[in-house]
């Protein structure tokens, strides 16, 4: 199988069904069809897709504000206008090329994670041992979250130290003043309070003090990380489908309200969770969910 399959698999799905692909909440109920939509979501999502989905439009616009700015300077010479408002004309364009790009961007990368989310083959699990259901109280790795949050604040403290040793102190002296703000922070941040509680009486999400009670949750899903570390390693995403989502939505908390919403949007799912830095990892969660109310996966 080549690299571009996937896509040339796309391109060869009807326009009207690869439009409806993207829209779609839910499983395509050709096989085949979502079989392609997964592939194509999960190559597009992937270091590949990314850089043909991002970086070369990025490249593309950064292009199109030479070609603009030097018009714009051709212009001005050829007017014999001594101020810059071609510049400015220019320049404006282009912030509004890259907003629009930008919205452009995340729209499609909320479609395919929810496309892959939707069409991709539920991860099985290891059935749950028999015994008593116990309650499973899921909270934060401290350790882990660190780790994550200092490796991601690598590149920023490049830049810190860049500045530091070549910048102006105007513009040095702040950043190391953040610098430090930044690591007392990440390393005094403590978050004991657990992420997920399940239990007899339902779902519970401690944080926002709410629960959504097992008949409301009809089904659950185990699902890969759509991108990032996870999907090449052992990460997963639980997906508790809700009976009734209009009322889940109605009843819970504002702040969870909108989350719930913005995972919608990407998932197709409000309620979901993923293990990556958590002191349980997604199977643990699912077979406790089937020990407690039986619930099926999809």
């Amino acid at each position: 199988m080549t690299i571009d399959s996937p896509r040339a698999a796309w391109r060869r799905l009807d326009k009207q069904v690869r439009r409806e692909l993207l829209r779609a909440t839910q499983r395509h109920p050709d096989p085949q069809v979502a079989a392609v939509a997964a592939a194509y979501a999960r190559s597009m999502l992937g270091l590949s897709g990314y850089f043909r989905r991002l970086v070369l439009p990025a490249l593309l616009l950064v292009l199109l504000l030479l070609v603009a700015l030097t018009a714009s300077v051709i212009a001005t010479f050829a007017a014999s206008v001594e101020d810059s408002r071609f510049q400015l004309v220019a320049l404006v364009l282009w912030v509004a090329g890259v907003i629009w790009f930008v919205q452009r961007d995340l729209r499609r990368l909320k479609a395919l994670m929810r496309m892959e989310y939707a069409n991709s083959p539920a991860v099985s699990v290891t059935p749950p041992a028999s015994g008593p259901a116990a309650p499973l109280v899921v909270r934060y790795d401290m350790k882990q979250v660190r780790r994550d949050w200092a490796l991601a604040g690598l590149f920023p403290g490049a830049l810190v130290v860049v500045a530091l040793v070549v910048g102006p102190p105007a513009v040095s002296i702040p950043l190391l003043a953040l610098a430090v703000i930044g690591g007392i922070v990440l390393l005094s941040v403590r978050l004991d309070k657990p992420v997920l509680v399940l239990a007899e009486s339902g779902v519970s999400l401690p944080r926002h003090g709410f629960t959504v009670p097992w008949p409301q949750i009809s089904a659950i899903r185990l699902m890969p990380l759509p991108r990032g570390t996870g999907r090449s390693g052992s990460h997963r995403i639980v997906g508790f489908v809700l009976a009734d989502e209009k009322h889940t939505l109605r009843t819970a908390p504002p702040r969870l309200a909108k989350q719930m919403r913005r995972s919608k949007s990407y998932f197709g799912n409000p309620l979901v969770i993923a293990d990556k830095s958590l002191t349980s990892d997604a199977a643990a969660i699912v077979q406790a969910a089937r020990a407690l109310a039986d619930v099926p996966s999809e």
